[in-house]
């Protein structure tokens, strides 16, 4: 068993990115070019499950083995998915130096299973934050070219704890 550990803990290191994806590739693209991750652990819908590798191409991310795509089957209503994709998540990350989490992307639901990330690696005292990204352009514009580099906010730096 140690063995295996010290695997898995020296395969594991490094900073994750966990982010939400629908069909405005530009949050995700951003937040690959911003926090710059070691691996990226992507939670999706079928329908843009194979959109993630030229997300993660154009944002130069091409290395298919740290990049693991988790599928949700009702990306809409699919709250009470988040128990099996947290369990899905915690091998890829239990032993990150850090841990980003990317709250804007994807749909509620998937923004539900961010937050509940954020909340189970806090509780277990993993190296975990939150971000934020933002286009200020229209939707349009945002469709047309998703490839443009958003505004970076840095949750726990703004957050007041008291």
């Amino acid at each position: 068993m140690k063995g295996k550990y010290s695997i898995l803990k020296s395969a594991n290191k490094g900073k994750v990115l966990i982010s939400g994806m629908g069909g405005s590739f530009g949050l995700l693209y951003s937040a690959i070019l911003h926090i710059q991750p070691d691996t990226a652990v992507i939670v999706t819908s079928s329908k843009f499950r194979n959109n993630v590798a030229e997300v993660c191409e154009k944002a130069g991310f091409d290395d298919k083995s740290r990049v693991h795509v988790l599928t949700m089957n009702d990306v809409f209503a699919g709250f009470n998915e988040t128990p099996e994709l947290l369990q899905k998540i915690w091998p890829i990350v239990e032993y990150a130096e850090k841990i980003i989490i990317n709250l804007t992307g994807g749909t509620t639901a998937m923004q539900w299973i961010m937050q509940s990330a954020y909340e189970e690696a806090s509780k277990k005292y993993l190296p975990v934050e939150r971000v934020a990204f933002i286009d200020r352009r229209s939707s349009i514009e945002q469709q047309q070219n998703p490839w443009q580099l958003g505004e970076l906010v840095e949750i726990e730096k703004i957050r007041k704890i008291t």
